[in-house]
């Protein structure tokens, strides 16, 4: 990760990009980070000849499980994603880390000290950085998923 954009966390020894195949499925996935949250995006490319080709991303997100739900589905033909149509997910959700948003939730604790904060919670109720590793393991169930769908899924 590019070092002094976000602040000091475990997302420092991490990769901002990586595109790889799936080796049980053959299916092409992908990792991105997000420039401005710091957050981890994953995505997997859906073959024309697949019948989800082309679906939105709630179709695709009524048949696969993942976390946060599938949050992307479009074509993808600049940038960090080879062309093709892809679904994925982000970890942004709630009860999700973004590295971008640390720097402003300390203002506001700073700013707002009488307001109920998430470092009051009980740690199961605080939020939780997903790593690279939880990322990844997540865009390969969804890749191994997508492949063992019937041909008639839709």
């Amino acid at each position: 990760m590019t070092p002094g954009v976000f602040p000091p966390g475990p997302w420092d020894d991490e990769p901002d990009h990586e595109v790889w195949r799936e080796a049980t499925s053959n299916l092409l996935c992908a990792i991105v980070r997000h420039d401005d949250f710091g957050s981890l995006c994953g995505y997997v490319r859906i073959p024309k000849v697949c019948p989800l080709h082309g679906q939105a991303r709630d179709v695709v997100g009524e048949l696969v499980r993942v976390h946060g739900g599938i949050t992307f589905a479009d074509e993808a033909n600049t940038g960090a994603l080879p062309r093709g149509w892809w679904v994925g997910f982000d970890t942004g959700h709630g009860f999700d880390e973004q590295p971008g948003m640390i720097a402003f939730k300390e203002q506001f604790r700073r700013e707002r000290p009488d307001l109920h904060h998430d470092d009051d919670q009980p740690p199961a109720f605080r939020d939780k950085y997903r790593t690279w590793a939880y990322v990844r393991a997540e865009v390969e169930s969804l890749a191994q998923q997508l492949a063992a769908l019937p041909k008639d899924a839709l």
